[in-house]
């Protein structure tokens, strides 16, 4: 197997709030100035209608961006015509617009309290399209809770225990359609791989009639996660612009100063519901995914990969002689590569990289012996 092309994700690109977003945001927050919210957040106890209010000043921003990468990676669903939202819905559904476009038909969001409901309301400004509610079992009793995408967005750990975590969980696969996708994403890493577990591993199943989930990303495969067994994290950074509330900040010769960008660690996955056919249709995958930022050298390039071939992470080096002669990946690519970057590989039998385990050191070097 040989490198052949690199999704490059641009995690240190600051996602920004969409302009009308910023001004129905700056609407709804009229009325509390900076310091008043300040005062809110150093509170111990907020009531809902304050709750919401500081959902909306110092999260949407972070968890917007979170949102639009996390539905970006919902290939091969670019198009969806149907989305659920539960959880941060503010931030999911403004994301969701601005992913899928006009072909996100209708969607349906899910809050907790009423307060939520409507700064939600307010700040997406979607209301044409989008229905509220207050409970998720209503909305799956419905006959029409077939939806192509749902997101749970930092639902899971807002619950008190894990039998409610499995039973929404278990609702919210059963609201899913044939095909669709469930997107799962969290701060909290070992609420995610709980939830991963729960649905790809069939033994884990009260129901025998649950359908299998496969992941879709970021994992290359279904099997355990390597660095979960490694005693590790597999979280991923996004760097954010959060936006200014009141004047904008100036410096001594009165330039308006750009606010300093933020980087949000979170952890997500994305789930497939099997369809009847499947098996026609190819699904696919990432070969390998970058796990660990790239440790860059004079001459070579060391990247810790995610690969399906086992429950382990491997650690491939890509040097600059073995790539000089490659016309479709070049060394320069092999650094560019980040944190959550996919690397797509060919079969070249007289090119052999070697991947060794993940404390050992491996070289890519010409071989001219076919690949066994």
């Amino acid at each position: 197997m040989w490198p052949k092309r690199l999704e490059r994700v641009a995690w240190k690109t600051p996602a920004a709030l969409p302009s009308g977003i910023l001004a129905r945001r700056a609407e709804f927050l009229a009325r509390r100035t900076g310091p008043q919210l300040k005062l809110l957040c150093r509170r111990e106890s907020l009531t809902e209608t304050e709750e919401a209010i500081v959902r909306v000043w110092q999260r949407l921003a972070p968890r917007f961006g979170v949102s639009k990468r996390v539905l970006g990676a919902c290939a091969p669903f670019r198009g969806p015509r149907s989305v659920l939202a539960i959880g941060d819905t503010a931030a999911v559904v403004t994301a969701a617009e601005e992913t899928f476009g006009d072909s996100a038909r209708s969607y349906v969001a899910v809050e907790t309290t009423a307060p939520r409901i409507e700064a939600s309301k307010k700040v997406c400004g979607l209301a044409h399209k989008t229905e509220y509610s207050l409970s998720l079992v209503d909305v799956a009793r419905r006959p029409t809770a077939n939806f192509d995408v749902v997101a749970c967005a930092w639902h899971l750990s807002e619950l008190d225990d894990d039998e409610t975590r499995d039973a929404t969980l278990a609702v919210l696969w059963g609201c899913v359609r044939r095909g669709g996708v469930l997107a799962v994403f969290d701060a909290a890493e070992p609420l995610v791989q709980a939830a991963r577990s729960r649905l790809v591993d069939p033994s884990s199943h009260d129901d025998p009639a649950t359908h299998k989930a496969t992941v879709v990303s970021p994992c290359p495969a279904d099997g355990r996660c390597p660095l979960l067994a490694a005693g590790e994290k597999c979280t991923f950074p996004q760097m954010i612009l959060p936006p200014t509330t009141g004047p904008p900040l100036r410096d001594a010769d009165g330039n308006i100063l750009s606010p300093l960008p933020k980087i949000e660690h979170f952890s997500y996955v994305v789930l497939r519901k099997p369809h009847p056919n499947d098996a026609c249709v190819a699904i696919a995958r990432p070969t390998a995914r970058v796990v660990k930022p790239p440790r860059k050298r004079g001459g070579h390039v060391i990247l810790d990969l995610c690969t399906p071939e086992a429950e382990k992470t491997r650690r491939l080096t890509i040097t600059r002689a073995a790539m000089r002669d490659d016309a479709d990946f070049s060394f320069r690519d092999a650094r560019r590569a980040t944190k959550g970057s996919l690397l797509h590989f060919e079969p070249r039998p007289d090119h052999l990289p070697k991947i060794t385990d993940w404390f050992n050191t491996a070289t890519m070097a010409r071989a001219t012996t076919p690949e066994e």
